[in-house]
């Protein structure tokens, strides 16, 4: 799935992405289906005007039409921004993803 945000002054100033996921069941999980937001961005002519949660909302209304239960996205550690966003949306952090460099 995938939305776009117009402004009647700017024209396209944001979109995202996002697409539905069939988990199985496994040793340690239940079968699942969920929402993946694969990218968001907004023009930061438009930052903190709502732009962005009008879009995850979007997406989230598609996914409960669609019978999901969660919605997922990844950020990584140092963007702040996008956590402190995707937090204020009601994202909750439920695993760390780690590296060793080789």
């Amino acid at each position: 799935m995938a939305y776009i945000a117009e402004s009647s002054e700017n024209g396209p100033v944001g979109y995202i992405t996002a697409a539905i996921q069939n988990r199985s069941a496994d040793a340690l999980m239940h079968p699942q289906r969920f929402v993946y937001v694969n990218h968001i961005a907004v023009d930061p002519r438009v930052a903190r005007m709502g732009v962005d949660s009008a879009l995850v909302e979007s997406v989230r209304a598609e996914a409960l039409e669609a019978g999901c239960a969660s919605l997922f996205a990844d950020v990584w550690d140092f963007n702040i921004e996008a956590l402190a966003f995707f937090e204020g949306q009601g994202f909750g952090r439920v695993q760390h993803r780690l590296e060793q460099r080789l």
